[in-house]
Formats: structure tokens, C-alpha cells, sequence
């Protein structure tokens, strides 16, 4: 693409190239001052201005660029151009154009407030046009770089402003210190008067409640609590206690009763009950029951009976008594126990609001001593704190320009010309629809590609006319046989012969889009390479509206094919080539008035038959394809169609509907040839392509066989 486009190529990179060199020798020379200054932002903030700044969250990074913002501001602008009095300074003024006329110069003795708007606006704008303010990458250093005509300027404005910046710093921070110092002085009166208001509530609060302090007492109560607890626990075990031994007696069951006295009376009653029970059975067993000692035993047995029962009577009574105590006991500890834990209840909710105001007595007093502390120290830090602006590297009268810079100027133009070049010839190759090279033709048509036809050079690269002096056209694989465009001829011809194995095509008709895309020359020289090969070649001239084949013999042409289809006989006009007899010619004649006509005949189609017995080749060089319905005709009575395009004219479309238009009526098309490629100038064989040169050196005429 570069080569075919290598023109607006060139034409854009000159351009650029000379654009760039225009541009170093037309731009002013211009030297540039530096400066560096840092911005400390952990300085010392008795008022917690550091503190808000981080609540608000803003890090290290934000807060730097925002000083560089600052330092690109109109007001500090416009403060160094009145300090300098820049709108005196020539080589600060604005102009039109790099070269024009300078605007908006004060005169000298002028004052600055005589500067007006419109005016004061470009100085600022001129201004920031030369003014460069950046960070240093991972770092807190801010750089400023002021460019002017002047050295000595560049390096005074960079100074300047960086003396500027620090001042408003100063200034700004100073003033917001005051202005907090003025606050807290209005805020204090304010403080003071609630720390006493909380004084004064805990104060109330302590003879109201009557709680004196809070650990000691609310200690005792707990303590109290806590054994009143105990003792509740230990009454009401004893009262469950005194409760089941209550209900076993109030049952009845005397030996359950008995069993729960142990060593008592009513246990020893009912031992001796038991025992008088086991006498009387025995004496009575044995002596009956009048027998005295067995009533003796009766009686006492009774006795002892009754007063069994006298004495259980009596231990249920004392054990109901028992219950009952320890019932009442319980009672009294809890209702004691209740009455201690809401008065622990009350009293330590009075703690709590005690504490409570305590703390806010606290609190109120912390915070009164702390603004009275940084109500002194404001004027104090306010002065320490000049500024936390350090210029580290202030700026030199630079030695060394920075504009213009020609190399580097050059280097740009070079790429930009370049870029717009590559550009430019893309969009004109995908502009331009004509085929530039075989394999245009392959991807454009289901076609084989049968080769290519380079441009007729010499061994220096010009161009060889085909036209001799006398008129006559000149046949490459003659008079150059040993040329590459010979050589591209006798190649199509071995395609020809190897297309179709069996059979090869002995009727080839050669045809193109449109006319001057090379078909006679196609066909001329086709019919050449194959009398060369010992075969007897016909070449028809089927164009019988240009007539172009005679002109590459030496004989007049009075009739031809137009007459044969009249119904003369072709032999009478055949012309035999002068260096290859085999070669047979028949040319066109005159031009008949319906030519299409005279082709769509049987006598066409009986002479195509008859030259068929009489050659072994038979090549017929017929019309375009478009416009025009001779070649359709021809196509449909020849063996096959050989279709020539020629290289940067043939144009796809073009191409495309003529293949539609052959198709229609099953022409047998073999493929395309490109013809008239410059293949030297398009490097289409590559960079080893001169190995081979010394095979095509052969430029003078050869003949016969050669």
C-alpha cells in the first residue's frame, strides 16, 4: 500500500517536515525559570484546625493538588503582574500571533487600576499561557516553571509568585486564627455560666436526696441486703421443714408420728404399749381370759392406750406450733428483705443521677479551662505559626532555551507526517477500486488466477513504448523474448494447456470489462507463445468494431472476418506472420453494421467447426464484455474465456458484473490475468527478486523460435 500510495506518503511527510522547520525558525526564543517549594501539612494546630481537616477526610494527595489550584488562581496572578508590573513588560504582553503586534502594553508611569477589564483579562490569560504549576510525583514538592523571552524574568516571576504564595498563606491562616480567637472569647461567657448552672443542679440534687457521697452508703446497703437474704434463705428451709413434719402428724398415722420422734415420750408409751400387748397375748393364750393376771393386763393395756393417744394428741399440737413460728418468722425476714431492697433501689437511683450531674459539673469545668488555655495561646500560636510554606529551591536565571527546539520539532514533524501519511493512504487504497494485484482479483471472483502480465521494463526500470517508430505495435514475446513480460506470457500458456488435462481448451476466447485493459495485446501475444510451441495458432480478430490486430502485422487488412461471415472464404484473407509462419492471422474487416448479428450465426458457429479441423489452436480476441453483446455471443462457442484486467484501471464492479454477465449463458471462464503490473515499482516479487534479474536482460529483438 505504501509503495502504490508512496506519493501522498511522501507529500504528508514533507508537509509535516516542513511544517516543523517553519515552526522552529518562526517561534521566539523562550528560556524557562524553575522553582520548588514544599507545604507542610503537620504543622502544630493548638485550635484543632488539623484535626477538622481530617474529620472532613481529606488526605495528603487531595489537599497538595489543592494548593496547586492556589497557586493557578487569578488573584495571585494578577498580584504578580502588579508587583512586576508585567503590563509594562514587553516579553509579557499578549499578542495576536506569535509574531504579531503586542496588546494591551501600559505606558511607563501609568497606573494599574488604568488597566480595563478586557485588558486585564488577556494579561492574565497570557500569563497563565506561560505559567506551569505540578506536583513531583511521590512527593510534597510543588514545581513552578514560568517561561518568558527574558531569562531574567522567568526566573523573577517564579520567585515572585512563590514569595506571593507563601504571604497569602501567611495571611490566611493567620486571620483564621484570630477569628476563632474572637469566637472562643464570645463563647467563653457562654461556657462559664453552664458550668456553673450544672454546679448549682448538683449541688440541689445532693440536699433534696440527702445522699451525701455514693460509694460508702450504697456499700452498707448492699451489705445489709445481703445477710437479710441469708437469713430469709435459712427461715424458709426451716419453714419447710417444720411444714412436712406438721402434715405427717395432721395424716393420723401414729407409728409414721412415732417414727419422727425418736427418744420421746410418745415413743416410750408406745414401747410399753407393745409390750403389755405381747404378755396379755401369751397369758391369754394359755391361762383364757378370767384368769387375773390376763385381766390385770387388760386393764393396764388400756391404760396404756389411752395415754398413747393423749400424747400423739399432744405432738400434733406442738408441731403445728412449730410450723406455725417458723411460717411467721419467714414472713417478717421477707417483708424486711423487700423493704431493704427498695430502699437500695432508691437510693442507688439517686446515685446515678448524682453521677450523672457530677459529670456534667466535670465536664463544663474541663471545658471552660480548656478555651480559657487555648484563648491565651491563640495570639501566641498565631504568630509562631508564620507560615507552612518553605521554598526549597528558588528559581535561577536559566542558561539554556526551551523554544524553540528544532531536533525535537523535526522528530514530531517526521511522526506527524508520517501517521497523516499512513492515514492518507489507507483512506485512499480503501477509496480506490481498482485492482492493484492478483490476489484482488482471487478474493473478488469464484476464479482461478492465472497470472500476472508485468509492465515492459528495461534493466534499468523505465518503461518500454510497444509502439515502434514506423506505427506498428511491437509483440513482447518477440522483440523481448527474454523479458519478464515473455516469460508471463508463455506461464499463462502452460496454465492454459494444464487446465484441463485430458482435453485443453483449443477455441480460448480472451475478452475484458472494458476497453484499453490489454486483451489484444493479451491475445497477440497468447497466440505468439503458443506458435511458438509448433502448434498451428488462428488468431481471430472478433473485433469488428476497433479492429485492433492488424496493427501488430505489417499487411493491409480489406477483408477479413466480417466478410468470412458474409460468405467469402477465410482463406483469402488469412495473413501468415512474417517470423512464425504456423501463426495464422484473420482480421476483423470492415465494420459491418449489426456486428452481433453476424456473430449469432450458424456460419460463425460452421467456421468455428472448421477451424477446428484445420489448427491446433484457435485464439479469438473479442469486444469487452460491458456495453456491448459480441464477446457474451462468442463466449457460448468457445472452448473457454480468458478474462484481462488491467492493473490500477480495471475496477471491481467492473469485474464482478462481468463475470454475472458470462455466467448468464455458462461461459466456461478459465480465470483472470492481470495485466500491465508494475511489479518492480509494487515490489511484488520481494527483496530477493534481483537474484534473478540477470534471467530478463534480454531486450533485443529476437526471432523465430527464440
Amino acid at each position: 500500500m505504501l509503495v502504490r500510495r508512496r506519493g501522498a506518503f511522501l507529500l504528508c511527510l514533507a508537509t509535516a517536515t516542513a511544517a516543523a522547520i517553519v515552526i522552529s525558525v518562526v517561534l521566539p526564543v523562550r528560556y524557562e525559570g524553575v522553582g520548588r517549594l514544599t507545604v507542610d501539612f503537620e504543622s502544630p494546630d493548638s485550635l484543632g484546625a488539623e484535626a477538622l481537616a481530617q474529620a472532613t477526610g481529606a488526605d495528603a494527595v487531595t489537599k497538595l493538588q489543592t494548593q496547586v489550584s492556589v497557586l493557578e488562581t487569578d488573584s495571585l496572578a494578577w498580584d504578580v503582574i502588579k508587583r512586576l508590573r508585567l503590563d509594562e513588560r514587553p516579553e509579557a504582553a499578549h499578542r495576536k500571533a506569535i509574531i504579531g503586534p503586542i496588546q494591551c502594553l501600559s505606558r511607563p508611569g501609568d497606573s494599574i487600576s488604568s488597566v480595563g477589564p478586557e485588558c486585564r483579562r488577556m494579561l492574565i490569560d497570557e500569563f497563565h499561557d506561560r505559567l506551569h504549576v505540578q506536583t513531583v510525583p511521590r512527593t510534597d514538592i510543588i514545581e513552578i516553571r514560568y517561561r518568558s523571552r527574558s531569562r531574567e524574568l522567568s526566573a523573577t516571576v517564579v520567585n515572585t509568585l512563590a514569595d506571593i504564595f507563601a504571604e497569602r498563606n501567611f495571611q490566611t491562616k493567620y486571620a483564621a486564627a484570630m477569628r476563632a480567637s474572637t469566637w472562643l472569647s464570645g463563647q467563653l461567657a457562654e461556657v462559664k455560666r453552664d458550668a456553673e448552672t450544672a454546679a448549682e443542679k448538683y449541688i440541689a440534687y445532693q440536699k433534696r436526696s440527702g445522699i451525701i457521697g455514693t460509694d460508702e452508703n450504697h456499700n452498707i446497703l448492699i451489705e445489709r441486703l445481703t445477710a437479710i437474704n441469708q437469713q430469709l434463705v435459712v427461715a424458709e428451709s426451716e419453714r419447710i421443714v417444720r411444714q412436712a413434719r406438721y402434715n405427717v402428724a395432721r395424716n393420723g398415722d401414729p407409728e409414721a408420728l412415732i417414727g419422727m420422734s425418736p427418744g420421746s415420750t410418745l415413743q416410750v408409751l408406745h414401747t410399753e404399749e407393745a409390750g403389755l400387748k405381747n404378755q396379755y397375748a401369751q397369758l391369754n393364750s394359755k391361762y383364757g381370759e378370767a384368769y387375773p393376771r390376763v385381766v390385770q393386763l387388760r386393764d393396764q393395756l388400756d391404760q396404756a392406750a389411752q395415754a398413747t393417744a393423749a400424747e400423739i394428741d399432744h405432738t400434733r399440737e406442738k408441731m403445728k406450733n412449730e410450723y406455725d413460728a417458723a411460717l411467721s418468722s419467714e414472713n417478717l425476714l421477707r417483708s424486711e428483705f423487700e423493704q431493704q431492697k427498695q430502699q437500695a433501689y432508691n437510693t442507688n437511683e439517686g446515685a446515678i443521677q448524682l453521677a450523672l450531674l457530677k459529670r456534667d459539673v466535670d465536664a463544663s469545668n474541663e471545658l471552660y479551662e480548656q478555651l480559657v488555655k487555648r484563648l491565651k495561646e491563640a495570639g501566641i500560636i498565631a504568630g509562631i505559626r508564620a507560615t507552612n510554606v518553605t521554598v526549597i529551591d528558588p528559581a535561577d536565571i536559566p542558561v539554556l532555551r526551551v523554544e524553540p527546539r528544532p531536533v525535537l520539532n523535526l522528530a514530531w514533524g517526521i511522526v506527524a507526517g508520517s501517521l497523516f501519511g499512513l492515514a492518507l493512504c489507507a483512506l485512499l487504497e480503501s477509496a480506490d477500486t481498482t485492482i492493484a494485484t492478483l490476489n484482488d482479483v482471487a478474493d473478488l471472483c469464484p476464479l482461478p488466477a492465472l497470472g500476472i502480465v508485468p509492465r515492459l521494463t528495461d534493466h534499468n526500470g523505465r518503461t518500454l513504448t510497444p509502439v515502434a517508430k514506423n506505427g506498428k505495435n511491437r509483440i513482447a514475446t518477440l522483440d523481448w523474448p527474454e523479458s519478464e513480460t515473455a516469460d508471463a506470457y508463455r506461464s499463462l500458456r502452460t496454465a492454459l494447456l494444464l487446465s484441463n488435462p485430458g482435453a485443453p481448451p483449443r477455441v480460448l476466447l480472451v475478452t475484458s470489462p472494458l476497453p484499453r485493459e490489454g486483451k489484444t495485446t493479451t491475445s497477440v501475444n497468447t497466440a505468439v507463445v503458443f506458435a511458438q510451441k509448433n502448434r498451428r495458432v488462428l488468431l481471430v480478430d472478433g473485433d469488428m468494431r476497433r479492429a485492433d490486430v492488424a496493427r501488430y502485422v505489417e499487411a493491409e487488412s480489406r477483408g477479413g472476418l466480417s466478410a468470412v461471415l458474409a460468405g467469402d472464404d477465410p482463406a483469402k484473407y488469412y495473413i501468415s506472420h512474417p517470423d512464425l509462419p504456423n501463426l495464422i492471422i484473420l482480421p476483423a474487416g470492415e465494420r459491418p453494421p449489426k456486428p452481433p448479428d453476424l456473430l449469432d450465426s450458424d456460419r460463425m458457429r460452421k467456421m468455428i467447426e472448421t477451424w477446428r479441423d484445420e489448427f491446433d489452436q484457435i485464439i479469438i480476441d473479442a469486444p469487452p464484455v460491458i456495453g456491448l453483446s459480441d464477446s457474451v455471443i462468442l463466449s457460448t462457442m468457445a472452448d473457454t474465456v480468458v478474462l484481462v484486467v488491467r492493473a490500477g484501471q480495471s475496477k471491481r464492479q467492473d469485474i464482478s458484473r462481468t463475470i454475472e454477465i458470462l455466467n448468464s449463458v455458462d461461459a466456461k471462464v478459465s480465470g483472470a490475468i492481470v495485466n500491465d503490473l508494475d511489479v518492480h515499482g509494487l515490489g511484488y516479487y520481494g527483496n530477493d527478486f534481483s537474484l534473478y534479474s540477470h534471467y530478463f536482460t534480454g531486450n533485443e529483438r529476437k526471432s523465430g523460435n527464440a
